[in-house]
């Protein structure tokens, strides 16, 4: 290749689609990578299956200092655009809970796709190349300096993603290059990740470890997500639990309702009409693990007959376990976390072309930004649209 119209910083998913479209507009396009294989995360998400998008994308599903940045990328490629090219590539995919989209074959035939439409287009690859540094020389070309020589182009797109999950090869590099342009960036931290018990309890609750059940979860300034939790030895998890971490942080509570959906003062006074001797641990086993039960500080002794309880007992039992409140001690930290939240700040990008306001041939794509998706393929789903915004302005 002569010299590159566009570098892009990261072979990932929002990478590969940004140089797929501005190849395919004839850019000469060159896709730096340190890693020796492109798009590794991309072929281990989702358990190797890859939650590709979901049934309702909306800019409702992010969050970020601005909620209404990813608008409109989103609008130019939405959950139809990407189920088209699924369609037209034969991938199979399926609905799960919650409108996750899932392939049906292996992340890796993805990925396999990807690669080759890029390299159709004429995408060059320089993979195995550790970038050192990033400086903007003469006749404003972006000079990459890496471990084989430097490389220069007009136009620079970082879609390096962010520290979050280091085993895929994750660093924080793009923040730092983001930095080094004099552009702020949201503090990074560990989103959609396991939350920890604090000492307390975590001898009160860790032996229940292993044990799931469908909650409503909910902390300061989010949504209420109806999921499931899991307990784990360190804390707690499970997709109820990774929703509400994107927006927890450390001091706040995090509030669980154990019985979401029908409320269940109704069939606790038909069983204490049937069974009037049946103790309260008994009858509220039926609902939930009786290890969870006796381990919570609940307004009533477990051993009393349903007989002896009012519906004023009961009501106040039931609100209990309806708005139990816990406080972590922290987050598993990046290395547990499926993406980073907090990013290069939205207030320095352009929401139409991504590209830096003060520097212009700068763009920034997926990940790196700050915009962070839901769980359940909204990720990955902003990858694509702001790799595909980008690649059709470079």
């Amino acid at each position: 290749m002569s010299a590159p119209d566009v570098l892009i910083l990261g072979a990932g998913a929002s990478g590969l689609a940004c140089a797929i479209v501005a190849a395919r507009r004839g850019r000469r396009v060159l896709l730096l990578d340190r890693q020796p294989r492109p798009g590794h995360k991309l072929s281990l998400t989702g358990g190797g299956r890859c939650n590709v998008t979901n049934r309702e994308v909306t800019a409702a599903h992010y969050h970020g200092a601005n909620p209404h940045f990813p608008k409109s990328a989103l609008a130019r490629f939405g959950t139809a655009e990407v189920l088209r090219c699924l369609e037209k590539a034969q991938l199979p995919f399926e609905e799960r809970d919650h409108g996750r989209l899932f392939l049906r074959g292996p992340a890796a035939d993805l990925l396999d796709l990807l690669l080759r439409e890029a390299r159709a287009a004429g995408v060059e690859f320089a993979l195995g190349s550790t970038i050192q540094g990033v400086v903007r020389g003469e006749g404003a070309a972006f000079t990459v300096a890496t471990a084989r020589g430097p490389v220069a182009a007009p136009h620079l797109v970082v879609a390096t993603g962010g520290p979050a999950w280091p085993s895929s090869g994750a660093t924080g590099l793009g923040h730092d290059i983001a930095r080094s342009f004099g552009l702020a960036v949201v503090p990074p931290r560990p989103a959609l990740v396991p939350l920890v018990w604090s000492a307390e309890d975590r001898g009160r609750f860790s032996a229940l470890a292993g044990n799931h059940l469908e909650v409503t979860a909910s902390t300061t300034g989010s949504p209420a997500f109806t999921d499931r939790l899991l307990f784990t030895h360190r804390g707690l998890s499970g997709p109820a639990v990774l929703q509400v971490s994107t927006w927890w942080a450390p001091g706040q509570e995090v509030a669980l309702d154990l019985l979401p959906g029908r409320d269940p003062l109704p069939d606790l006074h038909a069983v204490r009409a049937e069974r009037p001797r049946l103790a309260l641990r008994t009858a509220l086993g039926w609902r939930l693990p009786r290890r969870l039960i006796e381990a919570l500080p609940l307004p009533l002794p477990l051993d009393r007959p349903l007989d002896t309880l009012s519906d004023h007992a009961l009501a106040a039992a039931v609100a209990a376990l309806r708005a139990w409140r816990i406080q972590p001690a922290g987050t598993e930290g990046f290395g547990a976390a499926e993406v980073t939240a907090g990013g290069v700040d939205t207030a320095e990008l352009s929401s139409k072309t991504l590209e830096a306001r003060r520097v212009p041939g700068l763009f920034f794509t997926g990940e790196v930004v700050d915009v962070t998706g839901w769980l359940g393929g909204y990720n990955l789903h902003w990858a694509w649209a702001s790799g595909v915004a980008v690649g059709g302005v470079v």
